[in-house]
């Protein structure tokens, strides 16, 4: 082999890798995409978790005022005396 053919082989191998390194570039770089995009939803998540947070106390008391009117309501209806209904006789 001469010089020069060892020097084609080295540069198409040099080449190869280059285009190898070129894919790796590309993937690490749509990686590093996706990661922003997971970042950015990780910390809207947060940020709804605290929130949440913040207002479960209050959403837990309406629900409880709800839940007690609902039920007062329920015994207030079945304690109330029937309505008469008069009798006649006649009939329509």
């Amino acid at each position: 082999m001469s010089l020069l053919e060892a020097v084609t082989d080295g540069h198409a191998h040099v080449r190869e890798v280059q285009g190898e390194l070129t894919r790796v570039r590309d993937a690490l770089a749509h990686t590093d995409d996706v990661l922003t995009v997971v970042d950015h939803t990780l910390t809207h998540a947060e940020h709804a978790i605290e929130e949440s947070r913040r207002l479960a106390p209050f959403l837990l008391g309406v629900v409880a005022v709800v839940a007690v009117g609902g039920v007062a309501f329920a015994v207030w209806r079945s304690r109330r005396p029937a309505p008469s209904v008069a009798i006649t006789g006649e009939e329509a």
